[in-house]
């Protein structure tokens, strides 16, 4: 069996272009047209199926770009640093804000992948990436937060899960596409809290 040539820098740079024209694409229509996708990369049709095989691996593609933008926020926000110099209050509510207009400017994305996600193999992958790398970064910070006396002694690695289920959740149409009620944040933010503080 030959080995795969290695990809040139030219075709991941296509790649990654026409991933971000697809995730602009759905983040506009909710849809992939591939015609579309392929004229804000500058490429042909052919081009986008010699990258993707199919629209759900153009989709994948997206969904990357979505939770980069989302874990992002969430990850600069959530960090020993910022636990210790504004106070454990502070950094929650204002990730729990900053991850809802996150989750809204990212919302046909992450509703057209995750209606695609028990179908498509690369769309779970995606998802299980970022999923392990949010975990991990909440864990270890949380486990800082321990050892500082600012957050609930335990094992952190249930309590990075359960926060991480939480911050999921902000993906939610009742947030979305509007001004969410500042009782819902509030609310939001103390289930957190709940979670982490002694």
């Amino acid at each position: 069996m030959a080995a795969e040539a290695p990809i040139s820098k030219r075709s991941r740079r296509t790649r990654t272009e026409l991933g971000r024209a697809a995730h602009d694409e759905v983040a506009r229509s909710g849809a992939i047209d591939v015609a579309a996708i392929s004229s804000a990369a500058g490429v042909s049709p052919a081009t986008f199926y010699a990258h993707f095989d199919t629209h759900d691996d153009a989709l994948a593609a997206a969904l990357d770009l979505s939770l980069r933008a989302v874990i992002r926020v969430s990850n600069e926000l959530f960090r020993i640093e910022n636990l210790l110099e504004r106070g454990v209050e502070s950094v929650v509510e204002q990730m729990v804000r900053e991850v809802v207009a996150a989750f809204g400017v990212e919302a046909f994305v992450m509703r057209a992948a995750l209606a695609r996600l028990p179908h498509h193999r690369g769309i779970r992958a995606v998802y299980r990436h970022h999923e392990t790398t949010s975990r991990d970064h909440l864990a270890r910070h949380i486990e800082l937060g321990q050892k500082a006396g600012l957050l609930r002694a335990g094992d952190p690695a249930p309590r990075a899960t359960s926060l991480l289920v939480l911050t999921q959740g902000l993906n939610n149409p009742l947030l979305l596409g509007g001004r969410p009620s500042p009782v819902v944040i509030d609310d939001l933010c103390r289930s957190a809290l709940a979670l982490l503080l002694p």
